[in-house]
């Protein structure tokens, strides 16, 4: 037991601390002393809230990763979503009915014109970004 009390009290302290470069009295040793707290003491104040510091630096960062990519998938969910609901929809099906009983010269013009597409493309658009405001960002 003495042992391993002899040994842990010489882990603890370093021999330089009673050895002394400037000078043979005990200000030497006191000023390695003060240099050994002071050394705590920096460790204490600076660098552990450093550390700290880079930690809730590091979390932040992560988090918004995070959020980017649950918002990039949310995206690719609901663009889904929005593919499937048009497919369902048929939407050139219901328009051809609806054109059908329009007078051919005016269904010519308005083919022509290309207002159909027009429609087809402003419809797919309101019912793409009426999915896309369901998902709540």
């Amino acid at each position: 037991m003495i042992r391993l009390i002899t040994f842990s009290i010489f882990m603890l302290f370093s021999f330089s601390v009673f050895a002394s470069d400037t000078s043979i009295s005990f200000s030497g040793f006191f000023e390695d002393v003060a240099s050994f707290f002071n050394g705590i003491w920096f460790f204490l104040t600076v660098e552990i809230p450093t550390a700290i510091t880079n930690f809730f630096v590091w979390l932040i960062s992560w988090l918004i990763f995070l959020k980017y990519t649950m918002f990039l998938h949310a995206i690719e969910f609901a663009s889904q979503i929005a593919t499937s609901f048009l497919d369902l929809v048929e939407l050139n099906s219901m328009i051809n009915l609806a054109v059908a009983d329009l007078p051919s010269d005016v269904r010519s013009v308005l083919v022509d014109v290309g207002f159909f597409e027009g429609l087809t493309i402003l419809i797919e658009a309101v019912i793409t970004r009426f999915v896309y405001n369901m998902i709540t960002f």
